[in-house]
Parts: structure tokens; C-alpha cells; sequence
């Protein structure tokens, strides 16, 4: 769970919250514009969402140990280096296509391959603990890329964060290991193979760990697969078009540079304790994201039309406090739904297909949310659009059901 932590620590906090910083001073020394800066991060979630098929297979066949360690390594050095560059394509290259490539395996497909591998009773509980990894990247980064940059400069916080990321890279090599029977133990701890005959968590209707476990070539040809990727990358749109106009949004009501960024720190603090004290607890309670995942868009549906009514100090407050809380279970169902719904055979190649639909919304979402505020400069009817694909997304968590594996036609003797 710590390397699993780690990944989702490091990724989100390197894509988003360190570029967030330090975006001010590269555009002024560089001369270029925030959205030039901005694209290599749109150029890392496609990469990200493309590599994530391949990686996930590769993790189903060889074990998540070398591809964690490697891209850890790759995006250590990659970040590093962009403390060197002179030309957009460099920081495309350096902070946009390698990590994001790498990103696909620590973030998307080796979180559900590992905790799915490792537990089934106690998957909730897992997955829970693991996900507040990006909140709490929402927390660190952005002080201590803030002080980074106060005693060096941009270029000596790219070093900084290169080196502390390749210094991790010795987590995945030494404690990393592929699935417990490999090693003669059972997951959860168990030692006896009776403790294998129970449900899976959320296994709700007596269905067996080995009843769950789709193939790779079940999960494309179902319909029900696509149903949760589509629905999963609806609901994510929502904070992959609004994050990065939040900001302006609070000081277009009025608020101070620093009182927009208090408020926007404020909600990634409410995500990290919403994610420990509602979503985790209740995730173990239900033990499955059946219910869980259609309560979780409805408040990221709830979250945006909110923000359609802010025209307050008060109300903007409050937007803040439903929207951290709405994201708090961003990451607990998405780990989550993958190896419930289609158990832990091939995790890591169904994750990773599914992960990129997840990327083309990342993707998406800014360019969404930029050509809207581009052509019109009207953030409600940002929300009402984003509304609307996410409403679609909430109706199809609640209808959806769980996908029903096909039958096996047994072959002829």
C-alpha cells in the first residue's frame, strides 16, 4: 500500500500542484504564455491515457515490481530536467510525453492491479487508505515548491523534485512484490485456502473471487465495460474542466489572488478529510462501489450546478465545502470499480482500457473549459455544459448495474 500511496502521491502532485507554482516564473523568464506551459500538461494526460492499455497488460504478465521502479526513475529524471529547458518542445517532451507516459502505470493501472491482488476482503479498506495520495499532494506541494522556489529558483525546484522522485524510485525495487500466492500466501493475509472462498469485497450476490475474474477479451466485447468507462470519464470531466478556472472564478467574484488560492487550498483539504472521514468509512461499510459510485457523482453533479449560483462571498465558501467533499471520492471509486466489477485476473489490462477513456476526458476537459471561457467569457454556461455531461454520467452510475460476465462456451471434447 505505501509504494501504491507514493505513486498516486507523486503523480498528482507533479502533474498539477508543483506546475501550478512555479507556472508565474517560467512564464516570465521564458517569456511564454500560461497556456503554452499549461498544453505540456493536456500532452501528458493523452499520453497517459494511451499508455495506460499496454502497461496494464504488462503488469497482468510480468508484475507491477520493474514498471513502477522504471517509471519512477524515468520521471525523476525527466522532471530534473526540465530545469534545463530553453524551447517548448523540451518542456513538452520533458513534463508532458515521458511523465505522462509514466504516469499511465503509477497512476491509472498499478494502484487497482496491486491493493486487487493483494486483498479481497479488505479491498475497501485498501483502496480508502491509498487514495488520499492526491489530496495529500494537494497539500504538500504547493508550500514546499513555494519555498523551493524562494531558495533557489524554478529551475533549482525542477532539480529538487527530479532528485527526491528518483530517490523513491528504491521503494517499488524492495518492496514490491507481484501477487501473495506467488509467494505462498493468500491476500489479506490469509493463511488458509478457506479464507479464499468467500465473496471479494463487494462481491454482493455470493459470487466467488474466480466467478469475478473477467478476461482481458470479456471486459472489450462487453457492452456493460464500456457503460462504466464511459460513465467513470463523464463525471471526471468535471474537475478536469473547472480545476483550472476555479481560480479566475474566485477572483472574478471579487476575491483577492491570495483569498482564491485560500479558497482553493481550503478545498483540497476538506477532499483529504471528506476522503478519511466519509468516503473511505463508508466504502468499507458498504463494501462495495455499487451504491457508492452513483451517490459520489450525484455530489460531483450537485458540486457543479452549485457553482452556477455563486454570486457570494458566503456562497462561494460553500461551494467550496461540496465540491472538496464531492471530490473526496474521485479516487475511492475509480481504484475501486475496476477489480470489483471485473475481478483480478487481468486488472490491469481492464484498468488501463478503461483509464483511457479517464484520459481522453482529462484531456478534454481544459480545452473545454478554455475555448468556452475563450468564445464567451461566461463561467455559468461553463457549468451548464459541464452539467450536462456530467448529469448523463450520474444517469448511467445509476442504471448501469453490475456488468454481467458472459458464459464461457465450454469447448468441444
Amino acid at each position: 500500500m505505501l509504494v501504491v500511496l507514493q505513486g498516486l502521491f507523486l503523480g498528482a502532485g507533479l502533474s498539477s500542484f508543483a506546475l501550478g507554482v512555479l507556472l508565474p516564473s517560467m512564464s516570465a523568464d521564458l517569456g511564454w504564455s500560461l497556456a503554452t506551459l499549461v498544453g505540456a500538461n493536456s500532452i501528458g494526460s493523452i499520453a497517459s491515457s494511451l499508455a495506460s492499455p499496454p502497461l496494464g497488460g504488462l503488469i497482468d504478465r510480468r508484475g507491477a515490481r520493474g514498471l513502477l521502479t522504471v517509471t519512477t526513475l524515468l520521471t525523476g529524471l525527466s522532471v530534473a530536467l526540465c530545469g534545463l529547458v530553453r524551447e517548448p518542445w523540451q518542456f513538452y517532451l520533458l513534463f508532458g510525453i515521458i511523465p505522462g507516459l509514466c504516469r499511465g502505470g503509477m497512476m491509472n493501472v498499478a494502484p487497482s492491479a496491486l491493493i486487487a491482488q493483494w486483498f479481497l476482503k479488505k479491498r475497501s479498506l485498501a483502496f480508502s487508505i491509498v487514495a488520499v495520495g492526491p489530496p495529500l499532494a494537494g497539500l504538500v506541494f504547493p508550500p514546499v515548491t513555494a519555498a523551493l522556489l524562494a531558495w533557489f529558483d524554478w529551475r533549482g525546484s525542477w532539480f529538487a523534485w527530479g532528485g527526491f522522485t528518483m530517490l523513491l524510485a528504491l521503494g517499488p525495487l524492495l518492496l514490491v512484490r507481484r501477487r501473495p500466492e506467488d509467494m505462498g500466501l493468500l491476500p489479506d493475509g490469509e493463511s488458509s485456502p478457506a479464507a479464499d472462498a468467500g465473496p471479494p469485497a463487494g462481491g454482493a450476490g455470493g459470487r466467488t473471487a474466480r466467478d469475478d475474474d473477467w478476461t482481458f477479451r470479456e471486459a472489450l466485447r462487453s457492452a456493460g465495460f464500456w457503460v462504466v468507462a464511459a460513465s467513470m470519464a463523464l463525471v471526471m470531466l468535471m474537475p478536469a474542466a473547472l480545476l483550472l478556472c476555479l481560480f479566475s472564478f474566485y477572483r472574478d467574484l471579487g476575491f483577492s489572488e491570495a483569498a482564491a488560492a485560500g479558497l482553493l487550498s481550503a478545498a483540497y483539504s476538506i477532499q483529504l478529510v471528506a476522503r478519511l472521514g466519509f468516503w473511505g468509512p463508508l466504502a468499507v461499510r458498504l463494501g462495495t462501489v455499487r451504491w457508492l459510485a452513483p451517490l459520489w457523482g450525484a455530489l460531483m453533479l450537485a458540486s457543479t450546478l452549485f457553482f452556477m449560483a455563486v454570486n457570494s462571498e458566503l456562497l462561494a465558501y460553500a461551494s467550496v465545502v461540496v465540491f472538496g467533499v464531492a471530490m473526496g471520492g474521485s479516487m475511492v471509486v475509480h481504484l475501486q470499480i475496476w477489480p470489483e466489477y471485473f475481478g483480478r485476473r487481468s486488472v490491469g489490462s481492464i484498468t488501463g482500457l478503461g483509464s483511457l477513456l479517464w484520459g481522453v476526458s482529462s484531456a478534454a476537459g481544459p480545452l473545454i473549459g478554455a475555448a468556452v471561457l475563450d468564445q464567451t467569457g461566461n463561467y455559468r454556461l461553463l457549468f451548464a455544459i459541464v452539467s450536462s455531461l456530467v448529469g448523463f454520467g450520474v444517469v448511467l452510475l445509476v442504471f448501469m448495474g453490475r456488468p454481467v460476465r458472459p458464459w464461457r462456451t465450454p469447448a468441444p471434447a
